[in-house]
Order: structure tokens, then C-alpha cells, then sequence
């Protein structure tokens, strides 16, 4: 079996059928952009985008399921019961005066001029219904080298979208591929530009970056210089410390869970936790991410002493499930020993194996026994609690009812 037959295969039914449609009605279709490229590097397409030679309208009569979400630029999404289709008409780009959006866009019968307006060489081939594929700009043996390179002048297509920037640096993370250089100086020549994107889009595809197989490419973000536009903070305090960013975010992040707080944590673990926060605030992180990022650099050493205490006071603020997370972190950002850190995880195996009480939620007692026991509501019933569980944190054996019970009639007696 050839190749192309390989690819074909490859390709769910459904999107062929769309593809047989098209072709039906005498118009030109080809898969095209990402699904092309991953077909090319084995990997399953998360989408599956076409582009064609009809027109929006054209479309829309040849389909039942339809969602027109971008007329304006072309594209109509086919609903299938199996999954959707993007398709989009060939077109070619006018201005981008926002170095995001083109101002106009028009139509074309030419697929070539529709793929001479992509970003990357990689992203810039199609496949015809037989498993062909149109290459024109070396895209694949871009992707045979590992090579990430623009399509045509790479400082026209940044100027043209800013966004593509990141999205260059986060495919050469996910991939593992090298930017080519003249694409990589034309980053640091446009990086001003970056100001025109979205802050939602730059903490998108930095975390993208964070959760790849090479987060060590979060050294051309800062070298680049994009990263002195959308976290000035951050790259100064990378530049007092170069080690720190090669040898700890650059080799250390990759022997982390892919897990975004805590990546988001070893990155900002050299900052002071409240611009940390900041930070994370102007890069609209969502708050639940923000908290846990918080707890890691709050906690940034590991306790001296590596006892159950200390354990379990730290998993009151953790909680069962952070607290591994923190154990890696320590081992990165902590420079904690071997011997430290199993003996912590020792006492967190125990903690969990026993369930002992780390919550208020927990603890064998609430409001309402203290309300039966005569106490009012307000704030001293949250103070008695508190004191309980920091009781029970010491000696877990005390989160007993009846103990509990005779600890707060002790306190009423007094």
C-alpha cells in the first residue's frame, strides 16, 4: 500500500463524504492546513478543515447541518453525527492594519494563492481526495528536519498577525522542532507587535507552551524579547538570573507532571508571590489556577522538620490532592534532598491512608453542636472550630465526637 492510500485511510468517512459532495457539485476541495500536518507526522487531527472553491453560499445550499459562524471570512461548519467540517473558501488577505485581523478578504479560484497566505511551511499544504499531497513550500521536509519556518517573508507574517509569534514558539514546543532562523529574528525584530493580541490568546498559547513536551522553549519567548512586552516583570527578573532560567525552568520543568498551576508556579518562582499574582491577573488566568499557584509559591521550601505535623498542616491548606504536586515542586524549586522529600511523602501516604481530618469539613463536630451546645452564631463558632481542627491536626486521634464535645465544654467552663 502506498503513501497516499496510507493517509486516506487515515481520514474518517465522513469528512470524505464532504469532500465527495463538493467534488459532485464540480467544485475543487482538498483537506488542508493542521489536519494535513498531522496526518504527516502520524498524529490524530483534533479538526479536520477543508478548503474549496465554492462559495460560502454554495455551501451552505449543498448541506443540511450547517453553522455559519464566519461567513465573513469564508468559513461554514458541516455537523455530521460523526463530528464537523470546517470549510473554508480560497481566498486571499488584504491589510492587516490591527496586526491581527485582515481588513478584506477575497475570494479566489486558486489554491496555491489560498496557501500562500498561511503562517508556516508545515501548515501550508493540502491533500487531495486521493491522499495527495500539495506541497509548495517545502512543508514537508520541513517536517522531516524538524524545522519551523514561515511561509515567504517571515516579517511580513507577523506584522500581518501578531498571534503568530506564539503560536510559531508554541508549535515548536508541542513538536520539538527548531525555528528557523531567520523566522526566530524576525519574532525578536516584531515582538513589539505582540501588544496587538489579546491577553485571553497570549495566556492560551503560553500555556500551551508550559504543558509541552519541550517547555524549554519558553527560553526563545524571553530571549526573543516577547515576553518583555506581555510580562515585563517576569523578563526582568529572568535576566538577573539566567541560570535560574536555563537550569531550572528550561531542564527542570520537563521532569514536572503536566499539570498548568504547577508549571505556572516553577516559571514565576523567582518572582515575589503577590507580582507572581499580579501577573498571573493581567495574563487572565482563571481564579481556581491562580489559587493553586498561589499555594505552591507560598509554600516554596519544604518544612525543616519532616514530620506528620508538618504534613498535615500543610495539606489544610492543599488539600489531599495538591500536596503531591508540591512534593515535585520541592524537589525542583525546593532543592530539597531525596531523603527530605520521601519522608514527607511518607507522612502525606499515612495521612491519606488513615483519612486523617485535615478540613473543617471533616472534623467530627460543626455549628450546629455548638449552636445545641448554647453557643450563638457569629464568629466565635468559626474560632472554636478552627482551634478544634488545629487540635486534631496535632493528635488526629482526638477527631472523635465525644471528644470534641468534652474539649468545647471545657471551653464553656472557663
Amino acid at each position: 500500500m502506498d503513501e497516499s492510500a496510507k493517509r486516506l485511510m487515515e481520514v474518517p468517512p465522513y469528512v470524505l463524504s464532504v469532500m465527495d459532495i463538493l467534488h459532485a457539485c464540480g467544485y475543487d476541495a482538498y483537506l488542508a492546513g493542521g489536519c494535513v500536518r498531522d496526518l504527516l507526522l502520524a498524529r490524530i487531527p483534533k479538526d479536520w478543515d477543508i478548503t474549496t472553491s465554492a462559495l460560502p453560499a454554495q455551501i451552505l445550499s449543498l448541506f443540511d447541518k450547517t453553522l455559519d459562524i464566519g461567513r465573513e471570512h469564508a468559513t461554514i461548519v458541516v455537523l455530521k453525527p460523526e463530528g464537523s467540517v470546517d470549510i473554508t473558501t480560497f481566498r486571499v488577505e488584504g491589510r492587516y492594519r490591527d496586526h491581527r485581523h485582515p481588513d478584506e478578504i477575497r475570494f479566489t479560484g486558486c489554491l496555491e494563492e489560498d496557501l500562500s497566505r498561511r503562517d508556516f511551511t508545515i501548515n501550508a499544504m493540502a491533500m487531495d481526495r486521493n491522499g495527495e499531497i500539495i506541497d509548495l513550500f517545502d512543508g514537508q521536509k520541513d517536517i522531516r528536519n524538524g524545522i519551523l519556518r514561515c511561509v515567504g517573508d517571515p516579517l511580513a507574517r507577523f506584522s500581518e498577525d501578531a498571534l503568530r509569534m506564539m503560536r510559531c514558539l508554541r508549535f515548536a514546543a508541542q513538536l520539538g522542532f527548531t525555528v528557523e532562523g531567520s523566522t526566530c529574528r524576525a519574532i525578536s525584530s516584531c515582538s513589539h507587535l505582540i501588544r496587538y493580541v489579546s491577553r485571553e490568546r497570549i495566556r492560551d498559547e503560553l500555556s500551551k507552551i508550559l504543558l509541552s513536551q519541550e517547555p524549554g522553549i519558553l527560553y526563545l519567548v524571553y530571549k526573543t524579547r516577547l515576553l518583555s512586552h506581555f510580562l515585563p516583570a517576569l523578563h526582568h527578573t529572568l535576566r538577573r538570573n539566567r541560570n535560574f532560567l536555563r537550569d531550572v525552568i528550561c531542564l527542570d520543568m520537563k521532569s514536572l507532571p503536566y499539570f498548568l498551576p504547577l508549571r505556572l508556579a516553577l516559571l514565576l518562582s523567582g518572582s515575589e508571590p503577590d507580582m507572581a499574582e499580579k501577573m498571573l491577573k493581567d495574563l487572565h488566568f482563571e481564579h481556581k489556577i491562580i489559587q493553586k499557584v498561589m499555594i505552591f509559591l507560598h509554600h516554596s521550601s519544604p518544612p525543616p522538620v519532616p514530620d506528620a505535623y508538618s504534613v498535615r498542616k500543610i495539606m489544610v491548606k492543599t488539600g489531599r490532592d495538591l500536596f503531591p504536586y508540591l512534593l515535585d515542586f520541592w524537589s525542583v524549586a525546593g532543592k530539597s534532598d531525596e531523603t527530605h522529600l520521601s519522608a514527607l511523602r511518607h507522612w502525606y501516604d499515612e495521612a491519606v491512608l488513615n483519612c486523617e481530618c485535615i478540613s473543617l469539613s471533616e472534623l467530627e463536630v460543626g455549628g450546629d453542636d455548638l449552636l445545641r451546645l448554647g453557643w450563638k452564631k457569629g464568629r466565635e463558632i468559626g474560632m472554636i472550630l478552627n482551634d478544634l481542627l488545629e487540635q486534631v491536626i496535632l493528635d488526629p486521634r482526638l477527631n472523635q465526637k465525644d471528644i470534641l464535645l468534652g474539649l468545647i465544654r471545657a471551653r464553656q467552663s472557663v
